[in-house]
């Protein structure tokens, strides 16, 4: 992503597809990433420069049945991390399904 705020479309075009964004942090603060389908259950996750874990999200709001994907997460100025998109999957449904999506990311101070 070459700045923020940014919005941008995205497909998952296969069950084990995933789509990657590198973001280098231009001010610390709280990165917020939300993935909106229609078509899909996305699964949001924020990797550090090392592609480790920093967090995941699966539904907002499961219960209202928003199964768009958010992350909240502090970060520092010059951080690099790593936006991932992918199809929510289970060992029970280990194929997720594709779709089109709406990503999003803004920051706040």
């Amino acid at each position: 992503l070459d700045s923020l705020p940014s919005e941008r479309s995205g497909r998952i075009d296969w069950s084990r597809d995933n789509d990657v964004f590198s973001l280098i942090m231009p001010a610390a603060g709280t990165l917020i990433m939300a993935v909106e389908s229609e078509e899909m259950d996305p699964v949001c996750t924020l990797r550090d420069a090392d592609f480790a874990m920093i967090a995941q999200n699966d539904d907002i709001d499961r219960d209202a049945r928003n199964f768009g994907c958010r992350l909240d997460e502090a970060l520092d100025e010059g951080q690099q991390v790593f936006l991932v998109v992918q199809p929510w999957s289970s060992e029970r449904s280990p194929f997720g399904r594709p779709g089109a999506y709406r990503l999003t990311v803004r920051t706040i101070e």
